[in-house]
């Protein structure tokens, strides 16, 4: 007879565990997924659905399809990005594809068993801090002339130990501002911490919206409520974090004047263009709606669109 999973009591949950043979190296591979009864059942009950469980489990076991609990998030991020490439229009994976790494690098190498709220509002809150954008700029507090009149180091050695191109380097000298990539090169060459050598300024500078941080906890949540629905975890944290309330902006538009510059401006211009703007400003279409049109959705007769 075929031996069931494992099963460990763990305070008010059951840990199951199953054996599925030994790796390349011999060292055994197990699978584990954690089960929590809901409040109102019996004891006896929940001792019949632990049986049921455990049977399922090892079931999808031995069918190959469980991940598991103890993979980390990043790698569960990356299986379930596959998993959603072609269910996902391209841009929203594009934006999901330029959020995930500063999601790895805050809880990548967690275990998913392992993420509780304070990870995760402790990444919200770091996001919310100053200089966290991407776009941030820094201006040099000194004088590179100066320092390299004084450490007697030419450009060229200064462009060598640092990594910096010549043309950055030159850049920096002129007192104009450089990406945080380039500032940390050269904080690093010289020695000394970024926040004394450099100043970051511009609208980078300002915080994430909430808005943003929004986006990035809805797609942590939409991948841990995966990891829920296949069985490698029981609960999604996410449920129980709360994140920092939109901002709520007014939308920008133009007015009827504007609208008539706009129109007698766009009269040299190639049909093609004059079309599509007249197209966005006489029916407030937006840009991806009037992208997908297709000539089946206009309907000549009636003069409708």
């Amino acid at each position: 007879m075929k031996k069931l999973a494992t099963i460990e009591k763990r305070n008010n949950s059951y840990r199951f565990i199953v054996s599925c043979g030994y790796d390349m190296t011999g060292k055994q591979i197990r699978k584990t997924m954690t089960w929590k009864p809901e409040p109102n059942m019996t004891a006896k009950q929940i001792e019949k659905e632990v049986q049921r469980q455990a049977t399922l489990f090892e079931e999808r076991c031995l069918k190959g399809q469980v991940l598991d609990e103890n993979i980390r998030f990043a790698e569960f991020a990356e299986i379930w990005m596959k998993d959603r490439k072609n269910d996902l229009r391209p841009r929203t994976y594009a934006r999901y594809e330029s959020l995930l790494p500063r999601i790895n690098a805050a809880i990548g190498h967690i275990k998913l068993c392992k993420i509780q709220p304070p990870h995760l509002r402790a990444f919200y809150a770091n996001l919310a801090e100053n200089g966290v954008r991407l776009d941030t700029k820094y201006t040099c507090n000194i004088s590179m002339d100066d320092y390299l009149r004084e450490n007697e180091l030419t450009t060229a050695a200064l462009c060598r130990r640092s990594g910096l191109s010549n043309t950055t380097m030159i850049s920096i000298r002129k007192g104009n501002n450089v990406n945080q990539q380039n500032a940390e090169k050269l904080a690093a060459a010289l020695e000394m911490p970024l926040s004394e050598l450099f100043t970051p300024v511009g609208e980078g500078h300002k915080t994430l919206s909430g808005k943003t941080i929004q986006h990035y906890h809805r797609l942590i949540s939409v991948i841990l409520h995966t990891a829920v629905e296949w069985g490698v975890l029981f609960s999604n944290p996410c449920d129980r974090t709360k994140t920092p309330k939109a901002e709520e902006k007014e939308a920008k538009y133009i007015d009827e004047a504007q609208a008539d510059a706009l129109i007698s401006a766009i009269e040299t211009a190639d049909e093609l263009h004059r079309t599509i703007v007249r197209l966005l400003l006489f029916t407030g279409m937006r840009r991806g709606e009037a992208l997908g049109l297709k000539w089946s959705d206009i309907d000549f007769k009636k003069g409708t669109l």
